[in-house]
């Protein structure tokens, strides 16, 4: 297992044989304006499925979701011509407050996990095998469970979003 997969960020580029004017055209046509931070339920844009804006040959978009999740990845993407086709680099990462929260969530219970090891290595004759040890467990499937939350969390939606993102400007994933 590749220890990206498990870090809330992705990368890739794709190539399309619409030119940048064209595509800046369609991302228009399928965004709508940013709203507010904390909107909850988003109301729905008529068939707009994306929130953000697109400045240049650079956007930044949300997609468009009609229940909470905090792993959204925003989308932010660049057009570059190249060899008579365009590139469109994409970088997907969650909302920057979301990354300082789990960053800390991880470094806290990390620092728990760290402790308890010492804990149980000065003090190996007094664990006893069976429900007394459960207690030194917990951090361990705090560490866990907030990786996977992450993890999944972020690759659920940012699949679905790569996947808009090809059909909407007719792309092929690069190398």
């Amino acid at each position: 297992m590749n220890i990206k997969t498990l870090l809330p960020f992705e990368q890739y580029t794709f190539v399309t044989k619409l030119s940048i004017p064209e595509i800046s055209n369609r991302i228009m046509n399928s965004t709508a304006p940013r709203t507010r931070l904390f909107s909850f339920p988003e109301p729905p844009a008529a068939g707009k499925l994306f929130r953000g804006s697109i400045s240049g040959n650079q956007f930044e978009l949300l997609r468009i979701i009609q229940y909470r999740n905090s792993f959204l990845p925003v989308i932010k993407g660049e057009m570059n011509t190249y060899l008579g086709k365009t590139e469109v680099s994409v970088r997907q990462a969650p909302v920057l407050a979301v990354l300082i929260f789990m960053g800390l969530w991880m470094g806290i219970v990390t620092l728990a996990c760290i402790g308890m090891l010492s804990y149980g290595v000065t003090h190996l004759h007094l664990l006893k095998p069976g429900p007394t040890i459960i207690p030194f467990l917990v951090p361990f499937f705090m560490w866990i469970g907030g990786a996977a939350m992450v993890s999944i969390g972020f690759r659920l939606e940012s699949g679905k979003a790569k996947k808009l993102l090809l059909e909407l400007l007719e792309g092929e994933v690069a190398g």
